[in-house]
């Protein structure tokens, strides 16, 4: 995590076909999931977590890359 973690995000990591991915999670209502492009992380997407968070559940990943 560049800048460290989302103080809005609970963290968990999660194991899918031997990869192992950093899923973060916070809000409730409908799901949005916000994907980083390279060679970017989730902290790219810390200024939108806040607003977004009041109405869904924001859910990021850092993806492979």
């Amino acid at each position: 995590m560049s800048g460290g973690p989302i103080r809005e995000m609970e963290y968990s990591r999660l194991a899918v076909r031997g990869a192992d991915y950093l899923v973060g999670t916070c809000g409730t209502g409908t799901a949005v999931l916000l994907l980083h492009g390279f060679p970017q992380t989730h902290d790219c997407r810390r200024h939108v977590v806040p607003a977004l968070s009041k109405r869904h559940r924001v859910v990021v990943t850092d993806l492979r890359g």
